[in-house]
């Protein structure tokens, strides 16, 4: 659309209102993508050590993983309302849908970029001290495998998924 100069500075002064809930967004996806990346580099480093059939039963590093990621979703969810109620007043004044939907995705794009990045980042923290603890813990009686790139894409796919089902959760929201 062809929006003037003033709609575009409001709609970034609204955004900057609602910091505190895009922070909160921006927190809980970064835990999301660290323990996502962490839990599942640890289940990599440890394949020696367990059995993939305890892991996809919900057992273990895929229930924290899981019980992780469920707080995202309400999370987004409680943000979607918050940003629909937000931004009725837009919708009032006369922006187009197209509009509407191009700065929601902007605004979730970004939040998930920057979750991987930082997730990935804590991520791999933790992965390290489980190693150094592992090794100080039990020297050498044990051995850890390597982290390879595919924990990375995994990682990725597990924050879009639940990023995606976060997003169909609030479908309904603002219609």
């Amino acid at each position: 659309g062809n929006y003037t100069k003033l709609f575009y500075q409001m709609v970034w002064h609204n955004f900057k209102y609602d910091w505190k809930d895009y922070g909160l967004l921006l927190f809980c996806g970064v835990i999301v993508s660290a323990f996502s990346f962490a839990g599942l580099g640890i289940y990599q480093m440890m394949a020696k050590a367990h059995r993939a059939e305890n892991f996809l039963l919900g057992e273990g590093l895929g229930r924290i993983l899981l019980n992780a990621m469920l707080p995202m979703a309400f999370v987004l969810v409680f943000y979607m309302k918050k940003w629909t109620q937000n931004y009725s007043v837009f919708v009032t004044l006369g922006i187009r849908k197209k509009a509407l939907y191009t700065i929601i995705g902007i605004e979730i794009a970004v939040a998930f970029l920057c979750s991987l990045i930082a997730g990935g980042l804590l991520g791999n923290m933790i992965m390290f001290l489980f190693r150094k603890v592992i090794f100080s813990m039990l020297a050498k009686g044990i051995v850890l495998s390597k982290v390879t790139w595919l924990t990375y894409v995994k990682g990725t796919l597990v924050v879009l998924a639940v990023y995606i089902i976060a997003l169909m959760a609030t479908r309904g929201i603002g219609s």
